[in-house]
């Protein structure tokens, strides 16, 4: 398993990385604290694979890989990284965009599936919405990564 400083610096920069990538509205602010922590991986430690992850921010084997060479480059202890990383977090996450991931409002179906998602708010809200299968949502993360890092000290 991870560590979890590892885990929410990975996860902003997927989260700034999808953001961008999907053309989302966001501002200035959020692309400003994306390309800082990019930059700050890229200068101090290039072997991070962030290319790949900036490729597929939604895919968990690249999350997981970028994790990885957190904990191995020894970024996760990084104190400034740590900072621009909840900074960039916390910018997403107030964006006006921040939304679930699915909003279901008077919706009739036999399945639902989500399948590998990051949101910073909730995964999933259905009002009047009925099922008559099955519900499977896996690989999902939500809410905010960074909390349990806070009380962490490296």
């Amino acid at each position: 398993m991870a560590d979890p400083a590892a885990s929410a610096i990975a996860l902003s920069l997927a989260m700034g990385a999808g953001a961008i990538a999907a053309k989302s509205v966001i501002g200035e602010a959020a692309k400003d604290a994306y390309r800082k922590v990019r930059d700050i991986i890229s200068s101090r430690y290039s072997s991070v694979s962030i290319e790949k992850l900036e490729e597929a921010p939604s895919s968990q084997a690249r999350l997981a890989l970028v994790e990885e060479d957190l904990e191995i480059t020894g970024a996760h202890k990084d104190p400034e990284l740590a900072r621009l990383a909840k900074e960039l977090f916390q910018v997403i996450q107030s964006n006006e965009n921040s939304v679930l991931i699915a909003d279901l409002e008077k919706i009739e179906a036999a399945n639902l599936i989500l399948s590998d998602v990051v949101s910073t708010g909730g995964i999933l809200a259905a009002k009047d919405a009925k099922f008559t299968g099955d519900i499977l949502i896996q690989g999902a993360r939500a809410g905010n990564p960074l909390a349990s890092t806070d009380q962490k000290k490296t």
